[in-house]
């Protein structure tokens, strides 16, 4: 994923423009109504991604440099292109390829089965296809598919500063989830995009029944320049709230935060680089994000409504140099790492498992970059990791929890979906 953005004097997105899709306002039970602490006075200064990013680690770069508390057990035996995203429902595990195709998962780890195939639909390159997917909060009974990819422009040549689109749409099964058929597409979210990459991620259900959707800020040449995540007449650097039960093709939930104007009614929270991937602690609903560096920091974040994460006046807790300047309101990251020891932050899930006690009630995420795992216990403004795995580099680029409460993680390079065990004794 390269480190690169979008230049300064390109004439900003606006909604119109961006072929986003509107719908009317609803309202919905089981508000989320968490409020971010008071944004600490801005310092001195404000801070390149999961699937492609080489790293050359500092061997002193990390607490805990030597810990080795979990090792990994192959889920997948058969091969599998590109594995970007998982999750595991109604008693099977799916794996996203990012070329555009979803799998299931044999009991044997085979990866024969092929649920749904899109690799026509579907751009190419760097973070572009098929990017993220998620279920229905009653899948299987609400046989709905969710998906977010990347798309040809349909204008040939697209138009000026737009290269392609990014896509949120929705599949539907007819036979319990085995397969879903690529004629039942939906499209529910349709946005340009000025760059090959810092696309559309990660696609999850909250407590509150909405669908919340990762947007990158567009990638291109120098985003720190141009602005787009503190734009918000466009989708770029945000996570976005919408609620797919209600309206046509969805519902704008009522409080979300700029349902009254001051920005396109979607967003949920912006200022953000690239949220690669994000979850909620269903327990607590918190949600926890890990938002992919430029120079110097990657960051994980708690996300609150209407929070402005800084890009790209801050990266990390610092003023980002290049940057528009650092003044302002901005929500600073809970945990951040300097590029010694991660370069390419993914984003993680809160364990409740039971084969690793140690872990119990964690945040425990990883780094593409690196290849390393840390935990941490999420109860202040500034949690201290500790690194629970080092080597092999397993270089994860999703981590997600299977419907037993434990860790899955799929590997984009090495094409295989693993599951954390505590480590064996030495």
């Amino acid at each position: 994923m390269p480190r690169v953005s979008r230049p300064l004097g390109l004439a900003l997105v606006s909604a119109a423009a961006a072929g986003i899709v509107f719908a009317c306002a609803e309202t919905k039970p089981q508000e989320l109504t968490s409020a971010p602490p008071d944004p600490s006075p801005a310092p001195a200064t404000p801070d390149a991604g999961p699937l492609e990013t080489p790293f050359t680690p500092d061997d002193d770069a990390s607490i805990d440099a030597g810990a080795r508390v979990v090792d990994f057990e192959p889920v997948s035996t058969g091969p599998l292109t590109r594995p970007i995203e998982i999750a595991a429902r109604a008693g099977r595990i799916y794996v996203a390829e990012q070329p555009g195709r979803l799998r299931i998962l044999g009991a044997d780890g085979s990866t024969d089965a092929l649920a749904l195939d899109i690799t026509s639909r579907v751009t190419q390159g760097y973070d572009q296809g098929l990017l993220g997917f998620t279920f229905h909060p009653g899948f299987p009974a609400t046989p709905y598919l969710y998906v977010a990819y990347t798309a040809s422009h349909p204008d040939d040549p697209p138009p000026a500063d737009v290269v392609m689109q990014s896509v949120v749409a929705r599949y539907e099964s007819l036979d319990g989830g085995l397969t879903f058929a690529a004629d039942t597409e939906k499209r529910l979210l349709v946005w340009d995009q000025p760059g090959v990459n810092h696309n559309n991620n990660s696609l999850v259900f909250g407590p509150d029944g909405y669908l919340y959707i990762a947007s990158g800020e567009g990638g291109s040449q120098t985003d720190f320049t141009y602005g787009n995540a503190q734009n918000n007449d466009n989708l770029l650097g945000t996570i976005l709230r919408i609620d797919v039960d209600d309206g046509d093709p969805y519902a704008i939930p009522a409080s979300n935060p700029f349902v009254d104007g001051g920005g396109l009614p979607e967003i949920y929270a912006y200022g953000l680089r690239n949220v690669w991937r994000f979850d909620f602690d269903v327990p607590t609903g918190r949600l926890f994000a890990g938002d992919v560096g430029q120079l110097s920091w990657e960051e994980i974040n708690e996300i609150f409504p209407g929070g402005n994460y800084g890009w790209a006046a801050r990266e990390g807790r610092e003023c980002f140099d290049g940057g528009p300047g650092c003044d302002g309101s901005f929500i600073d990251p809970l945990i951040v790492h300097d590029h010694t020891e991660a370069n390419a932050i993914v984003g993680g899930v809160v364990y409740h498992g039971t084969k690793i006690p140690s872990l119990t009630g964690k945040y425990v995420y990883c780094d593409a970059g690196s290849g390393y795992f840390w935990a941490a216990t999420m109860d202040s403004l500034t949690p201290t990791p500790i690194r629970i795995h080092s080597e092999p580099r397993m270089r994860a680029v999703s981590i997600r929890l299977d419907e037993d409460g434990e860790i899955l993680v799929a590997q984009h390079a090495a094409g295989r979906v693993l599951r954390m065990v505590p480590a064996s004794a030495p």
